[in-house]
This record gives C-alpha cells, structure tokens and sequence, in this order.
C-alpha cells in the first residue's frame, strides 16, 4: 500500500518566518540530520531524494539544532493513540 503524504511541510511551516527546520533521513541506514532556514523550505524538499526515508520537523527552532530548548513553534501535532 503506498504511503499517502496527509501535510505538505508548506502548508504548516512558515516560510516568510524567522528559524530553522530539520530534514532527518536514514540513506544507507545511517541517521542524518540538517538544519535549514525556513525560507530555503521548497529548495530543500524539492533536493530530497524520494527513495530515501526522510522527515521533516514539524517543528520550527531559533537555532540550527532540533533541540527542545530551541523550539520557537509546533504548526503541526500528530499523536499515537494505540
């Protein structure tokens, strides 16, 4: 069954805004992690390799890390209920 995208991470995080997000991926098993400004949002997901599982944040952050001490704003909440 393919996966359906429910959010675009344009549709909840602001783009004209100050911050960062993060692009998280696993390509050839390894964890990665890189800091984006907001502004570079389409350039970004439009470089991100399909085949690659890759996340976005739905977070954005004041610095370039994704730590919670750094979190400016949450657009978007998904919860696990099971």
């Amino acid at each position: 069954m393919a996966e359906v995208e429910l959010f675009k991470p344009a549709e909840y995080l602001d783009q004209q805004g100050q911050g960062f997000f993060s692009v998280c991926g696993k390509p050839d098993g390894i964890w990665t992690q890189n800091s984006y400004e907001l502004r570079l949002l389409p350039q970004v997901i439009e470089a991100v390799d399909p085949d690659v599982d890759t996340w976005i944040t739905q977070a954005t952050f004041q610095t370039k890390n994704r730590r919670a001490t750094s979190m400016q704003s949450v657009g978007l909440l998904f919860g696990d209920l099971d």
